[in-house]
């Protein structure tokens, strides 16, 4: 019974280690020109294989590791766009 109790406590300690090491960025997308928002532009990381899609006002929230450098936009019609990740950049 004390071996189950430890390893819950341990298995609840390293899920909030996990948790503590991921960061949330919320933001808007906007066309530069008109400024009028994009919806439905894909945001990615790790290469592409993780990532979010702006919702029908342009804003977005992806929840990413807190070792992401930097992120990706993608629309049709338009040149993808890398955005470099720094500690409170907008």
């Amino acid at each position: 019974m004390i071996k189950t109790a430890i390893i819950l406590v341990l298995i609840t300690l390293c899920s909030g280690i996990v948790k503590a090491q991921q960061v949330t960025i919320k933001g808007k997308v906007t066309d530069v020109s008109t400024q009028e928002p994009l919806p439905f532009v894909n945001i990615t990381f790790d290469e592409g294989r993780k990532g979010t899609v702006s919702q029908i006002d342009g804003k977005f929230e992806i929840t990413l590791p807190s070792y992401t450098k930097k992120l990706v936009f993608s629309y049709v019609g338009y040149e993808s766009t890398s955005v470099e990740i720094t500690n409170g950049s907008s």
